[in-house]
């Protein structure tokens, strides 16, 4: 859920369901609480190097950072599982390349990051 106001009233109740990742939040902490959130993941690293990637580009649209902010929890959600899905991740991460791939300032990086992730869990 992406939440923008240019004009108008801005409610002070809102109602989440599922994972929220507010990309307003300070880079550090929205870091910080990804890596406590995931800490057994065997990926934990670079997909926290991924979520940094995605926060500081200045070329993804607010809804594609969104997006790939949501992909990265799924991905890393799935990985550690007790048993971990390769082919949902996979497809996770295919989502995500396809998503960042237009941000010319994080695709390099990220590809590079994502195949060492899929190396990572034997995808």
């Amino acid at each position: 859920m992406f939440l923008y106001s240019r004009e108008g009233k801005v409610s002070d109740q809102f109602n989440f369901y599922g994972q929220v990742s507010f990309i307003n939040r300070p880079t550090n902490t929205v870091i910080f609480d990804f890596q406590n959130r995931y800490v057994s993941s065997p990926a934990n690293e670079e997909l926290a190097e991924l979520l940094r990637l995605v926060l500081s580009s200045e070329e993804l649209r607010d809804e594609d950072r969104e997006q790939a902010a949501q992909l990265i929890h799924e991905a890393a959600t799935d990985i550690a599982g007790a048993e971990p899905r390769r082919g949902k991740i996979r497809a996770t991460l295919e989502s995500f390349k396809a998503t960042v791939s237009q941000a010319s300032d994080i695709a390099s990086p990220a590809l590079g990051i994502i195949s060492k992730v899929i190396e990572l869990v034997g995808s």
